[in-house]
């Protein structure tokens, strides 16, 4: 059958979902968004907070960083084609470490340690292992990169494979943080995020795709119904199309059923396996006398300030429900702030956020992707029980794909930041950069 004919189906509407769909239908193909939320954007998630000069500031609850996928030219010319624009802002990264009755200055450590590059390449079974053979004699330095490990991939290193996350290690040991050259200056770290939310581009995304969007559909079960692929969704209502696009984060495969001559068990077992990050974040008003913050490390969270600087971020890694990481806060936020007595917060407990964009919040707001029915988790990792699988390239119809989502039948196709061919899993840019390619494949 030509594609033109085909009914195609795409299942989730975050950034890969939604740029898939809105693709296709730019060359006249016939395509359906489902989205088990009542709003898009997926892990992309934006708020109002009203700040301490009582007006309201932009806050990212999920994706924050455009830079963190690199160049991210797929979301930059998504950003333009939508008539968005790009915000450039810098956060002040001298970084501080609380070991539980001091502060450091990790980089006065880093200068003068002189590491054997050949503790580097021995072959560890997990980063942890990289960590303790590194920094045997340097224990502060041990607790802080652990820690950055565990923030930046959401795993905590005894669960990270080597493949790229010693690259990483590598990078952050340099820079202090793992980014590219062009976007780390002396001090300073060059952010960037969407003016007016990161979450104006599903938004816009969603206007484009209209009516052919439907909201609160969680899929339950996928099966095959002769020639075409069913769909049975939670209010029982089912849909029949000719090709089908996963674009779910892959904590979600396991709520939903497949019949068994539809996948082949061992590649659905490799997908399950898929590590997903425990990441979550409190956004906390704050105000500063001067404009400069040291980001401030401990072994459970790191703080730093959001573009207009009114915003503290504390990003909690290793996140086991909102509970978990509340019921500190007040002790938190006095450790992110006694570097300077000169700095006002509002220690109003936080709540959780709701599951809309650009809701507003008159303090505190907290965000617990674990503890989210839609997401389980944040992003994935090489994580050790993947093994070398997650890794391996291989092409189809003449177009880079990871070996494990391999397209089944040329009927099921998997897109997703989990999926990208680029080198850095878990951005904005590569759930962009996954859709984009399965058009090209496709058509």
């Amino acid at each position: 059958m030509n594609i033109q004919h085909e009914k195609i189906i795409v299942i989730g509407a975050g950034l890969a979902g939604l740029t898939a769909a809105y693709r296709l239908m730019q060359k006249g193909l016939d395509v359906e968004l489902y989205e088990a939320r009542s709003r898009v954007g997926g892990r992309v998630q934006s708020v109002f907070i009203k700040n301490l000069t009582a007006q309201y500031s932009i806050g990212e609850l999920g994706g924050q960083n455009i830079a963190d996928g690199g160049e991210a030219k797929y979301i930059h010319q998504l950003i333009k084609e939508l008539h968005l624009s790009v915000e450039d802002f810098e956060i002040h990264f001298d970084p501080l470490f609380y070991d539980g009755a001091q502060y450091f200055h990790i980089q006065s450590l880093l200068n003068p340690l002189d590491i054997d590059a050949t503790l580097l390449e021995k072959p560890y079974q997990s980063m942890q292992e990289v960590l303790d053979a590194v920094f045997v004699n340097d224990p502060i330095l041990k607790r802080f990169f652990e820690f950055e490990l565990s923030a930046y991939e959401g795993s905590p290193p005894a669960l990270l494979a080597l493949h790229r996350n010693l690259d990483t290690l590598k990078n952050l040991m340099k820079r202090g943080c793992p980014t590219n050259e062009s976007t780390v200056h002396h001090k300073t770290v060059q952010m960037q995020s969407i003016k007016g939310g990161n979450a104006l581009l599903p938004l816009k995304l969603a206007d484009h795709i209209g009516d052919r969007l439907h909201l609160n559909k969680i899929l339950t079960h996928i099966e095959r119904a002769n020639n075409r692929v069913a769909l049975t969704f939670k209010d029982h209502e089912i849909k029949l199309c000719d090709k089908l696009i996963l674009a779910l984060p892959v904590s979600i495969y396991h709520d939903i059923s497949f019949s068994d001559n539809l996948i082949a068990k061992k590649q659905l077992d490799l997908i399950k396996k898929i590590q997903t990050g425990r990441t979550a974040k409190i956004l906390a008003p704050i105000q500063l006398q001067n404009r400069d913050y040291s980001v401030t490390f401990t072994d459970n969270f790191v703080g730093f300030l959001n573009a207009d600087k009114q915003i503290i971020n504390i990003h909690f890694a290793n996140d086991n429900g909102m509970n978990a990481f509340t019921k500190t806060f007040n002790q938190d936020l006095s450790i992110l702030t006694a570097q300077n007595d000169r700095i006002k917060v509002n220690n109003t407990p936080p709540i959780l956020a709701a599951d809309k964009q650009f809701d507003y919040y008159e303090s505190s707001v907290a965000k617990s992707w674990v503890d989210d029915s839609y997401a389980k988790g944040s992003y994935s990792n090489y994580g050790i029980a993947s093994g070398d699988h997650f890794q391996k390239i291989t092409s189809y119809k003449n177009t880079p794909i990871k070996e494990i989502f391999y397209p089944i039948q040329d009927q099921i196709f998997f897109i997703g930041e989990h999926t990208t061919v680029l080198p850095e899993i878990g951005s904005l840019e590569a759930a962009v950069e996954s859709g984009e390619r399965l058009v090209h494949m496709l058509t």
